[in-house]
């Protein structure tokens, strides 16, 4: 009889995603019951986490939906079987991935809203965070296949990933900081994380193409003092050394 191949994935992915539909689980041999034939705990966790680097590159490459079960498995030098043997489903799969690789990084940028800092200082963390997460060689793909477009499959995981509590203390220190006239106040406090997001993301997404058309080496040195000049000035009150 003829194996089914990958189950195709919902219309509306990232609903499910957001709401843990099908959260990571072991293969029909782990819930069987059965103990033949199962690998040693070490060896069994190391293959998972091979399969879960490899998905997360497939991911980026493909995009969500794009993402199969066989490719992850070929690049993981595994036969299909042997990712359902940790992964009940495709949809098992891409949850896992996306909580043992993007839940992370997200918590790590948000923690920057915990320190007691000045508004400035605050800013100055997030952008040395975003920064740090840009360099992720697979980060900066799937944010422009997935999060950069209106129709990305990863929004709404995404959002379901922010503490409300720490999203209104970024707004809050905002407004502070327009108070004590650091902070440009023409500003809406609300769209000052993404626009963060998309003045660090978006010089390094180009950043190949500019330096092929200038015939100029765009160096990372470069792209951090562009991006921080961008910011500086777009946010600064009045005078950008306010905010250096």
């Amino acid at each position: 009889m003829t194996k089914p191949g990958p189950k195709p994935f919902r219309t509306r992915p990232a609903a499910a995603l957001a709401k843990g539909k099908d959260a990571p689980g072991a293969g029909p041999s782990a819930s069987s019951g059965k103990t033949a034939g199962r690998r040693p705990a070490a060896e069994s966790a190391g293959t998972k986490e091979l399969i879960l680097q490899q998905a997360i590159e497939v991911i980026s490459d493909r995009g969500l939906l794009g993402a199969t079960v066989r490719e992850v498995a070929q690049r993981s030098g595994l036969t299909p079987a042997m990712v359902h043997y940790h992964f009940k489903d495709r949809d098992s799969l891409i949850r896992a991935t996306l909580d043992r690789f993007i839940r992370p990084i997200s918590d790590s940028v948000w923690e920057a809203a915990d320190l007691d800092v000045g508004p400035l200082e605050m800013l100055r963390e997030f952008h040395l965070r975003l920064q740090s997460v840009s360099r992720v060689p697979w980060y900066a793909s799937l944010w422009s296949r997935e999060l950069g477009c209106i129709d990305g499959h990863l929004r709404e995981y995404m959002r379901s990933l922010v503490d409300p509590a720490r999203l209104r203390a970024f707004r809050d220190k905002i407004e502070e900081g327009q108070r004590q006239g650091l902070i440009n106040p023409v500003l809406v406090p609300e769209l000052v994380f993404g626009t963060l997001i998309a003045i660090i993301f978006m010089p390094r997404l180009i950043r190949s193409d500019w330096s092929r058309l200038w015939r100029k080496d765009i160096t990372e040195e470069m792209l951090s003092r562009h991006v921080w000049g961008t910011i500086i000035d777009g946010l600064a009150a009045k005078d950008g050394d306010k905010i250096r």
